[in-house]
């Protein structure tokens, strides 16, 4: 409540500071102004929706504050997925294509963090256009295969597309034009199995896989050995959950 009860106070500090400051010697502080502000917020107003015009010519900057611009766009596309898709989704696509080849590490996450809230948040027949985004991840996936953050989003993010829509996921593959691409995605895929770090991933990576398996089983079954590792932390993972909360539950009999 209190990020919309100050909204009239914050308003024409964030718009003079975002859009009207010459020098922008405060262009920082207002951009974490407005991250906090979307954050304190219990639902959007008009009044946010309206703001994330303000946010394009930010991210065109290259400043030290893309983090938080790229934080903003997720934080703004929680609160109102339908209101911010239909209005920006197509300048969201547009502004992390530009963004994607050029940024590093933290920034990519946050990129494909941004492609998981619309496709997690906004009705499939909604999505705005994805394809170029996605063209340019897909083509970057081998790039991230040491780097557990990146890669982890990235196939969360395929994962996703999997589960929604396998229709999609296929054309989207398709439209690349390139037959070793789907052969190429599941060697890094089901070989990086150590940097899904938690649970819920593995298990998400594993149904997707099942998933995919309808559409081109001999492939998936290439792959049979990495998967069964897949399968195998999986269920290590849940064991050492069941044997953490048994311990705990013994302890706790032990104090009693």
């Amino acid at each position: 409540p209190m990020g919309v009860k100050l909204y009239g106070f914050t308003d024409p500090v964030l718009k003079y500071v975002l859009t009207q400051d010459p020098e922008m010697i405060l262009l920082e502080d207002g951009i974490i102004l407005w991250l906090q502000l979307l954050e304190n917020a219990p639902c959007s107003t008009p009044a946010f929706v309206q703001m994330f015009e303000w946010l394009y010519p930010l991210l065109q900057l290259g400043s030290d504050s893309l983090k938080t611009s790229l934080l903003i766009i997720e934080c703004t596309i929680l609160l109102d997925p339908p209101a911010i898709i239909s209005r920006y989704g197509t300048g969201i696509v547009s502004a992390c294509v530009s963004l994607y080849p050029d940024v590093v590490g933290e920034a990519k996450v946050l990129i494909n963090n941004i492609i998981l809230a619309v496709i997690k948040t906004v009705p499939r027949d909604q999505w705005p256009d994805l394809t170029p985004l996605l063209h340019v991840l897909l083509k970057n996936l081998d790039e991230f295969s040491d780097y557990s953050k990146v890669l982890t989003t990235n196939i969360n993010v395929l994962c996703y597309l999997i589960l929604l829509d396998l229709t999609y996921f296929n054309n989207l593959i398709a439209s690349l034009n390139n037959k070793n691409l789907l052969k190429n995605i599941l060697e890094i895929w089901t070989s990086k199995a150590e940097h899904f770090y938690r649970m819920e991933q593995h298990k998400l990576s594993l149904i997707a896989l099942l998933t995919l398996s309808t559409y081109n089983p001999d492939l998936v079954s290439h792959h049979f050995v990495n998967i069964m590792k897949l399968i195998e932390r999986a269920v290590g993972k849940c064991t050492d959950v069941d044997d953490k909360a048994a311990g705990s539950i013994v302890y706790s009999a032990s104090i009693l």
